[in-house]
């Protein structure tokens, strides 16, 4: 897409994270963030709301939007990008986010930024602890699995997948990688095969801000490539499939 804007002049993105919402703990949950990002690439938070109600935090998203604009003294024409976090993670979450993202990027004509969430968790990790050293993300934890991303000492992203425990240690071995950022649900056997290949297991920090920070990486798109990342089929389509089956 092409910007008509100087090049010296700020953008102004919008994020939603609320991909992960039982991930949430003091420092983490859905969210909605406003910042100016410089041509330079740092990054101005103009205001950061965590969205109210652990239990429907989408009934939330929208007023908190336009609480962040106002705030902000903007309106929603300001906005240049809108980065979501795609997942993996919730199901309905997820579809939330990209939905809104969709409708507001083309509402307002601004840019879509799709975000992968082990990418936001990478961002805040290098952020808390610059440690110059390999690392995985789990996220989506369910049924023995969990979705698996491995990041180089440069902070890069590698290929995700859907692995088990001992793909885990697959995976650990072939980065080189000291430590595994994986949510609260994580398989009772990925966590004994991290303490056998010496990982040290850190919850995932999912924040609104931080995917501002990770979208800086990432390319413009046209609204339509807000699409959900989703490591599995979707239960109630499971379901549905198997009520079909058995007749």
């Amino acid at each position: 897409m092409t910007d008509p804007r100087p090049a010296d002049q700020p953008h102004v993105t919008l994020a939603i994270e609320m991909s992960n919402p039982s991930a949430a703990d003091e420092r983490s949950g859905p969210g909605v963030a406003l910042a100016r990002v410089h041509h330079d690439a740092s990054v101005e938070v103009l205001g950061e709301e965590r969205l109210a109600g652990p239990r429907r935090p989408d009934a939330d998203l929208l007023p908190a939007i336009e609480r962040l604009v106002v705030r902000a003294g903007l309106t929603p024409r300001s906005l240049d990008r809108v980065a979501v976090g795609l997942g993996p993670g919730g199901y309905t979450s997820i579809r939330i986010a990209a939905a809104a993202g969709q409708a507001i990027a083309f509402a307002t004509g601004a840019a879509a930024v799709p975000v992968p969430s082990a990418m936001i968790a990478a961002v805040a990790a290098i952020d808390s602890e610059p440690a110059n050293e390999a690392f995985l993300v789990g996220l989506a934890s369910k049924r023995g699995t969990a979705w698996i991303t491995p990041f180089r000492a440069d902070g890069t992203m590698g290929a995700g997948e859907l692995a088990s425990a001992d793909r885990l240690v697959e995976l650990a071995d072939a980065s080189g990688a000291r430590r595994l950022l994986i949510d609260r649900f994580a398989p009772e056997a990925m966590l004994t095969a991290a303490a056998r290949c010496g990982l040290e297991v850190h919850p995932p920090r999912l924040t609104a801000a931080h995917a501002i920070h990770a979208s800086v990486l990432l390319p413009d798109a046209a609204p339509g490539a807000l699409r959900p990342i989703y490591p599995r089929e979707p239960e109630a389509v499971t379901r549905w499939r198997e009520r079909g089956r058995d007749g």
